[in-house]
């Protein structure tokens, strides 16, 4: 077996590899988003660093572009 198979077999085992999209936050959005909304929606707490949100949105973005998956 080699590594990527065992690491995934271990995220398989602690239910990490199927949790990423049943993180975000399922709507019901008030008409003008508030900071709390953001945090929800990115899956951030309050007080992160400009750099985790950063990465929050990026992740984001790539799971909803519609290219995504296509060759």
């Amino acid at each position: 077996m080699t590594k990527l198979g065992i690491s995934t077999y271990r995220k398989i085992k602690r239910k990490e590899f199927f949790n990423t999209a049943k993180a975000f936050y399922p709507g019901g959005f008030d008409p003008v988003m508030n900071r709390r909304e953001a945090q929800l929606i990115l899956g951030v707490r309050e007080g992160v660093t400009p750099d985790k949100i950063r990465e929050a949105h990026r992740r984001i973005m790539i799971a909803n572009h519609p290219d995504a998956g296509k060759d």
